[in-house]
């Protein structure tokens, strides 16, 4: 009957932590709409053909770039060169890595989330300029000047300066060769392109999986150890005496009017192994298998699940961002405990517990950390049988309790680090106080 209720509890709980993932998934939903496009800025220049030359080279890997012209105060006109837009964070840092590896230098190179940087989004930007050489240069054939002109057109032909800007200057003497040059283009970009995507493949495994706030990216995993001591306040609601008597058993409720005085707090140890995947960089799951237990006793099975939910984002500058959580933890288990009592008799206590938090959070981001805060509304529950190892009062052969406790304050705060040694390997630490006491800290890998 004890474990039949507190299961019937545990239904409900999970149903309500159900409902409010679903209330705020669709704030996740809105900020991915609204910050969906992610554009790589890799360089910067004054001069007009310095940028050109960067778009070409970006090109030639078969990455969309665009040049965008900005007006400063310090430095007047600057051409910016994007590359972009890519679906998520992860996908712009595997392209800085695969112009790095493809030998394009990019000293100061940086991830930009704007939504309305380019009104076209992808490559568009980049087909109108090309479309208007390939009509100038079949307008050119009627004309009778390029006949004698072929033999001068072969010398200046090697330096190739077509592809870039000067283009509509050099239409007469151009005409006849520069489809031959255009078409002996596109077959070499084949191989690079197909060379860039399996660079990128490869590369997909060195880069940063990280979404927004403290969350995975879109589908990336984790695997994470993590150790927790915890200290419920807690009460006693329901309590019932058995007692066996002559092979009688006996139940007894028990006023807990005169317990409310009395100390029956919960403290444990908790060890589990967490698996974790961000189904967009907005949302992410995870579960959790281990065991509690408290000092010198055997450990006992606890699991449990939840999810976090990005629902706000704002960035500062190109590393560093504000962001607001939503999460939901479950854990549920059970704990074994022999204790002494005030008046010196030995138990045993046998309890089956299970918490579920709901956590506001709101945290700063860095590059290579994380730091957060927030308040909790916890809900612990705990069904515990208590059974007496001291002898029994006579005639008594058999006493135990079966006893119903909940935490006494519901409300509390958290405050937490996230650390990455690595793009990949990560160290966090957390504090917790007012419906729960305690600590924690894991070690995490993400893939």
């Amino acid at each position: 009957m004890r474990g039949q209720h507190l299961f019937l509890k545990r239904i409900a709980k999970i149903g309500v932590l159900f409902c409010i993932t679903c209330f705020f998934l669709p704030l996740s939903s809105v900020a991915a709409q609204t910050n969906d496009r992610y554009y790589l800025q890799i360089g910067s220049f004054q001069k007009q053909s310095n940028a050109v030359g960067l778009e070409a080279k970006v090109e030639a890997q078969g990455m969309p770039a665009v040049i965008l012209e900005k007006n400063t105060a310090a430095y007047g006109l600057l051409h910016q060169v994007l590359v972009g837009p890519f679906e998520s964070r992860k996908e712009a840092e595997v392209a800085k890595l695969t112009l790095r590896k493809s030998g394009i230098f990019l000293e100061d190179s940086f991830v930009l989330r704007e939504a309305e940087i380019f009104p076209k989004a992808g490559g568009e930007p980049k087909l109108p300029p090309a479309k208007p050489e390939k009509v100038e240069r079949p307008a050119a054939p009627p004309m009778p000047a390029p006949k004698p002109a072929a033999p001068k057109v072969e010398k200046p032909a090697p330096p190739e300066p077509l592809p870039s800007a000067p283009l509509p200057q050099e239409k007469a003497p151009a005409a006849s060769p520069a489809p031959e040059t255009e078409e002996a283009a596109v077959p070499e970009k084949q191989p690079e392109k197909e060379a860039a995507e399996s660079e990128v493949t490869r590369l997909e495994a060195i880069a940063f999986p990280w979404g927004d706030g403290r969350n995975l990216a879109q589908g990336s995993f984790s695997v994470a150890y993590r150790h927790s001591y915890v200290d419920y306040s807690t009460e006693i609601t329901k309590r019932t005496e058995v007692s066996t008597s002559g092979g009688v058993v006996t139940a007894t409720p028990i006023s807990t009017a005169g317990l409310k005085d009395m100390d029956f707090d919960t403290s444990m140890n908790v060890d589990t192994v967490r698996l974790s995947f961000g189904l967009t960089d907005f949302f992410e799951i995870y579960g959790d298998i281990g065991m509690a237990y408290r000092e010198f006793s055997s450990p006992q099975l606890a699991y449990g699940g939840g999810a976090r939910i990005n629902f706000l984002s704002i960035d500062i500058d190109e590393e560093k961002s504000i962001y607001g959580a939503v999460q939901m933890d479950y854990l549920a288990g059970e704990l074994e405990d022999d204790y002494d009592s005030d008046d010196g008799r030995k138990w045993k206590k046998e309890a089956d517990w299970e918490n579920i938090d709901a956590k506001l959070e709101l945290g700063f981001r860095q590059t290579s950390w994380r730091l957060y805060g927030g308040g909790i509304y916890g809900l612990y529950d705990e069904s515990t049988k208590r059974t007496l190892l001291s002898a029994a009062p006579a005639p008594l052969t058999e006493l135990y309790y079966d006893d119903e406790l909940e935490q006494e304050h519901e409300f509390g705060g958290f405050a937490g680090l996230d650390y990455y040694f690595t793009p990949r390997f990560k160290v966090n630490l957390e504090g917790q106080a007012g419906n729960q006491n305690g600590i924690s800290g894991h070690l995490q890998y993400d893939f």
